[in-house]
């Protein structure tokens, strides 16, 4: 008798906040959701996605390490300076006025890696943001909030598990950025 088939799991990649930046965060959420009407994310679920995988197989998610291991960019400061409300979902969000570099260089090394290992993605444009109201019924206030620079040095890939009352996430794997916020060091 064989071993039982493992079900496929809800994958992707996130940006996982540490737990001062995660702080300030909730508090933000929590501020944005009875400004508009909506509901905050649960403090544990706070992330922006850089690439959602969706159904992965157990026996591909060594190749979904190997594909971070493999990437070799700087840390960076994120700053979220902006608000936005998508009206059709609403969701509000809080996001950047200018992607730095290493993040849309991130983002691109692993949708183009994960699009080569045979994983079907999104074809939408990719707009980084991390969402602080589910469900609102309004935009945010036009003053919005002040901006919140959170310094990233690592990516997660991530496990999505519904439940009744909202995801779990459980982190699979950390890959740090580089140290240096200098220029890349070059071998030939």
């Amino acid at each position: 008798m064989t071993g039982a088939r493992q079900s496929p799991l809800r994958t992707f990649f996130a940006l996982w906040p540490d737990p001062e930046v995660r702080a300030v965060l909730a508090a933000r959420a929590a501020q944005v959701a009875k400004d508009c009407a909506g509901r905050p994310p649960r403090i544990e679920t706070l992330h922006l996605t850089l690439v959602f995988i969706g159904a992965t197989p157990p026996p591909r998610l060594a190749a979904l390490t190997e594909l971070m291991a493999g990437i070799d960019l700087p840390r960076f400061t994120l700053r979220l300076d902006q608000l936005g409300w998508w009206r059709h979902n609403g969701v509000v969000w809080a996001g950047t006025k200018e992607t730095p570099e290493p993040l849309a260089m991130l983002q691109d090394a692993l949708a183009r890696g994960a699009g080569k290992l045979g994983f079907s993605l999104d074809v939408r444009p990719w707009v980084p943001h991390l969402t602080l109201a589910r469900d609102a019924t309004r935009g945010p206030p036009a003053a919005g909030l002040p901006e919140l620079r959170w310094d990233v040095g690592s990516f997660v890939l991530v496990a999505s598990e519904l439940a009744a009352d909202g995801p779990r996430y459980r982190i699979l794997h950390e890959c740090a950025l580089r140290a240096d916020l200098g220029v890349a060091a070059h071998s030939n």
